[in-house]
C-alpha cells in the first residue's frame, strides 16, 4: 500500500518526488548502518539525506522569488542550487535578474554559514563601526540589512541581510542611487526565504 502512495506521489510530483525519495532513502540507509554500528557508513548516509532536504528547500525558496524586481527580469535558466556549500551541507541558492537592456542587474544569493556572517552581525550590531566602514545600517520586511556602495564607477550596491547562521546578499549593477535600491530589495520576499530557510 505504502509503494502505492510513493507512486502516486511520484506521477504527480516527478522531481520533488525524486528528491524526497532519496533523503528517504538515505535515511533507511543511516538507519541500517547504524543498527550494525557502521558509524561512518551512518554519518554518510545522513549527510547525504541533509544534502537533499537543502536542495528541495532551495527550489522552494527559488518558487518564492519575483519574477521580475523592477525592470529586470528572472534569468531563471541561470538559477543555481545546491545542498552543499564550500564541502559541507548547506543552502545554497543563486538567481541573477536583468534588464532587457542589459544595462542594469540584480544577483540574489543565499548561503548557510557564510563566513562573512561574524564580520556583518559585528556591524550591524555596532551603528559607530557600521558608519566607519562606509556602510549603511537599514530595515526591510523587519529585518537589519547592511547597504554598502562600491568606490567603484558605476557604483554597485550591495545589501547584507543576516539571519540565523545564514547570509542573504542582493547585487545591484546599474542602479542611481540607494533609494532606487532599497525600493527594489523591497520587492524581494525576505520574510519568506528567511522562514524557509530557518
Amino acid at each position: 500500500m505504502k509503494n502505492i502512495y510513493i507512486t502516486l506521489f511520484f506521477l504527480g510530483f516527478t522531481f520533488l518526488a525524486v528528491a524526497q525519495n532519496e533523503a528517504a532513502t538515505h535515511l533507511a540507509e543511516a538507519k541500517t548502518n547504524y543498527a550494525s554500528r557502521d558509524l561512518d557508513g551512518t554519518r554518510f548516509a545522513l549527510q547525504q539525506s541533509l544534502n537533499e532536504l537543502y536542495v528541495l528547500i532551495g527550489k522552494k525558496i527559488l518558487a518564492e522569488l519575483p519574477t521580475t524586481i523592477g525592470d529586470a527580469k528572472a534569468l531563471s535558466e541561470g538559477d543555481q542550487y545546491n545542498g552543499m556549500a564550500l564541502g559541507y551541507s548547506s543552502i545554497y541558492i543563486d538567481r541573477t535578474y536583468q534588464s532587457d537592456d542589459k544595462k542594469k542587474n540584480i544577483n540574489l544569493s543565499l548561503i548557510n554559514d557564510s563566513p562573512l556572517l561574524s564580520a556583518l552581525n559585528l556591524f550591524l550590531s555596532n551603528p559607530v563601526m557600521n558608519m566607519m566602514s562606509g556602510k549603511k545600517m537599514i530595515k526591510i520586511d523587519g529585518y537589519k540589512c547592511s547597504l554598502e556602495a562600491s568606490e567603484s564607477t558605476p557604483v554597485t550596491y550591495t545589501l547584507y541581510v543576516p539571519f540565523s547562521q545564514s547570509l542573504l546578499t542582493l547585487t545591484f549593477d546599474g542602479y542611481d542611487n540607494e533609494n532606487q535600491v532599497t525600493t527594489l530589495a523591497k520587492q524581494v520576499p525576505i520574510g519568506k526565504i528567511i522562514a524557509l530557510a530557518e
